[in-house]
């Protein structure tokens, strides 16, 4: 406006008349700058949507915990003891009968260390329960039990196989 008032007459090198393209020069500008403030405010949005996002794992959403034991039971009792493992685990939280559940899962699948670990949480949150007292103590056993007979079986290959 200062310019205008200073210089009148003032043209570009095309010949316009600056007093005539001022005004869309300034509308153009207004514009320009309201557009940018709708890319921010994107932005920042697409920041906490990627934010959001990363929070949350893709593929393996969390249900309630009653849920996660219920189909995991389910599972079990069809005898698809993986699948009832991987529901359990999509569990949004774990108590003392979550870990149980978990230790009777791992027990089934032959994973003793795991599953003694598992009573092993679920008594820590419920020391006298004697169940889970008894869960553990079968998964150290079966675990030893199993490690024996891992002995017991290579010993015997090496005894029918190893000398000839």
């Amino acid at each position: 406006q200062s310019v205008l008032r200073e210089y009148p007459g003032l043209t570009l090198s095309s010949g316009a008349e600056l007093s005539r393209i001022m005004p869309e020069i300034v509308v153009d500008a207004a514009l320009q700058l309201e557009a940018h403030g709708r890319k921010v405010v994107a932005l920042r949005a697409y920041e906490q949507a990627l934010k959001l996002a990363s929070q949350r794992r893709v593929g393996f959403n969390l249900i309630a915990q009653e849920e996660a034991k219920h189909f995991a039971l389910r599972l079990m009792e069809q005898g698809n003891l993986e699948s009832a493992l991987r529901q359990l685990l999509r569990a949004d939280t774990r108590d003392d009968g979550w870990y149980a559940l978990q230790g009777k899962i791992l027990m089934g699948l032959h994973r003793y260390d795991e599953a003694h670990q598992s009573y092993r949480e679920a008594i820590k949150l419920d020391p006298d329960n004697r169940e889970y007292r008894a869960g553990a103590l079968d998964a150290v056993v079966a675990g030893r039990n199993s490690k024996k007979l891992n002995v017991k079986i290579q010993n015997w290959f090496k005894d029918s196989f190893g000398k000839r």
